[in-house]
């Protein structure tokens, strides 16, 4: 029997540990997935993290990392509404294995955030104890490192490090003692699932990990939890000298970002300019400075100089 010991101790703990709350949208359990809420997460605002354990927001979803045998990241979803586990229909969530890639040393080989359901089982109100999805028992071998992937949670099998009937209690799972959810199901007809989790637990010492995409459609509960980088300014500003007779040098400022820019010139004239539009200021005499979001982006001298002279730019 081949035996890992990974995340028992946060398995343990995460029942009382960092809940959020995030808005679901109401849909039967064979909806179509697009109608799922999609939570679009910008910050690590709800993640908790022990010894180190360090997350951050990157272009592509959340980056977590475990640097030592007790480091340990997690998210947690509390459900709007309690489901049962048989009304289960799609779980799944997308890793990229970091660590041994790039500039990353390489850490634990077999390692990858885990998704975890909390359960309470006879329907009594409480939360008895937290299943747990890992890659590594889903596949033969290691998990590969920089590709990403996405795990169909629902149709792999889960270990616990609590008391669950039909389950063997163990810090890390096993290959031999592991459950799928019909299994699961069958010794425990009457539970509810109360929340998810995302996260790396300990004894799982150098990795690093990219989670995105985290899915949860069972009952009328359909969420979508996706983190991304927030949209960063960015603009062009751009100086037309006087030429061919026309008295007015200008200056353009154009939006080339995703969210809207402020732009004022010395004159005090302020202007909000959109995504993919511009402004014109255009004098006859002096200097005019351009400020884009309170940050000077360029000054310019009025010029009036002859048709085939060069078009300077300011970029930023």
């Amino acid at each position: 029997m081949l035996k890992r010991a990974l995340g028992g101790l946060l398995a343990a703990l995460a029942v009382t540990s960092g809940i959020v709350a995030v808005s679901a949208v109401s849909a039967s359990a064979t909806a179509p997935q697009n109608r799922c809420a999609t939570s679009t997460l910008e910050n690590t605002r709800g993640w908790t993290t022990t010894a180190g354990g360090t997350v951050k927001i990157v272009p592509d979803g959340v980056q977590v990392a475990t640097p030592g045998q007790d480091s340990s990241v997690q998210y947690r979803y509390t459900l709007p509404t309690r489901v049962r586990l048989s009304e289960v229909s799609t779980l799944s969530y997308q890793t990229t294995k970091l660590d041994g890639t790039g500039n990353i040393p390489a850490g634990n080989d077999a390692a990858l955030p885990a998704y975890r359901l909390f359960l309470d089982l006879t329907n009594n109100g409480s939360v008895d104890g937290a299943i747990v999805f890992e890659p590594y028992y889903q596949i033969s071998g290691n998990p590969a490192r920089g590709q990403t992937q996405t795990w169909d949670v629902d149709a792999g099998k889960f270990w616990t490090g609590a008391t669950i009937p039909g389950m063997v209690t163990q810090g890390g799972g096993s290959y031999a003692d592991n459950k799928t959810l019909a299994q699961i199901l069958d010794a425990n007809p009457q539970a509810r699932i109360v929340a998810i989790s995302i996260g790396q637990g300990t004894y799982n010492n150098g990795t690093v990990a990219r989670v995105n995409n985290v899915r949860f459609a069972a009952g009328r509960v359909c969420q979508v939890l996706a983190w991304k980088a927030p949209a960063v300014p960015s603009w062009q500003v751009s100086f037309t000298p006087a030429r061919c007779g026309d008295r007015s040098s200008a200056v353009t400022v154009v939006n080339t970002g995703r969210i809207n820019i402020t732009v004022r010139f010395n004159n005090e004239r302020t202007q909000i300019v959109r995504p993919g539009r511009s402004v014109v200021e255009r004098f006859r005499s002096g200097r005019v400075s351009v400020f884009v979001n309170g940050r000077q982006a360029g000054q310019f001298r009025y010029q009036q100089v002859a048709c085939r002279s060069l078009h300077a730019d300011s970029r930023r």
